[in-house]
């Protein structure tokens, strides 16, 4: 059965990660890969002062010209190397919103996956809000599946993220499950993996020295499930839930399901 990524490229994050973890998805399970650069609608209305260096009169046309030349040149090297990658597919241009033109792209695609970055963006917090489809979020390094943990407080949303994980990638069998104050003996995700047939490791922390040494082990991971959030983005901030934590602090590649 052929399934669909969806590889979204804005001006924002590490392309190379991007094309290589698309590439990944190609090479190994056979997906056609759709990549779409979405040109930001919200960018113009704050033009920076300086690119790359160079100071810009915010009274004249040169910011959005300059920004202009710049993506297009970014636009030319994002096709050049999808090509150089075996990724042949011709790179698709959209102008909007950038939330809004994933979420009617995604209609046709089974996994959409982009660049995590350095921060939590508005356009990123607006995708994962708004989320109906599993995301790839992809860390430091490209997407592989040598060691995945699944971060879980046995909630209805990792329970969907897992299954839906097991379900595209059927053939990763050994997990290793991570939790914070949580006891094993009442972790029904954990016992429905095993019942597939999964491997699993469990590790459970406790207490607040506990919490950091959950945070850090995730560090550890190539890949790391997580539940998807509340359409609240500001109360799971406020209340330092873990899902927030674990994107904003992860280095690896997170599946939200």
């Amino acid at each position: 059965m052929m399934r669909r990524v969806l590889l979204l490229f804005t001006s924002e994050g590490n392309k190379d990660s991007l094309i290589k973890s698309a590439k990944f998805l190609k090479e190994n399970y056979g997906y056609e890969i759709r990549p779409v650069y979405v040109r930001d609608v919200q960018r113009e209305e704050i033009i920076p002062t300086s690119v790359e260096g160079m100071v810009l009169d915010p009274g004249s046309g040169v910011m959005l010209t300059e920004w202009e030349n710049l993506e297009r040149d970014e636009v030319k090297h994002i096709q050049e190397s999808l090509s150089q990658n075996g990724l042949e597919n011709t790179l698709g241009k959209e102008i909007g919103f950038v939330s809004d033109v994933v979420k009617e792209l995604l209609k046709e695609a089974d996994v959409l996956i982009l660049n995590k970055g350095d921060f939590f963006s508005e356009n990123l917090i607006s995708i994962l809000k708004n989320q109906y489809k599993p995301i790839i979020m992809v860390g430091k390094n490209p997407l592989n599946f040598k060691t995945v943990a699944i971060a879980t407080d046995d909630g209805t949303k990792i329970n969907k993220s897992a299954t839906n994980f097991c379900n595209l990638f059927e053939n990763i069998e050994t997990f290793t499950m991570i939790s914070w104050n949580y006891k094993d003996e009442d972790n029904h995700l954990m016992r429905f993996l095993r019942e597939k047939g999964k491997t699993i490791t469990f590790e459970n922390y406790q207490g607040d020295d506990g919490k950091e040494s959950f945070y850090n082990r995730l560090k550890n991971f190539d890949l790391v499930v997580i539940g998807n959030l509340s359409r609240s983005y500001l109360f799971e901030k406020i209340t330092r839930r873990k899902g927030i934590n674990i994107i904003e602090n992860a280095e690896a590649t997170l599946f939200i399901g």
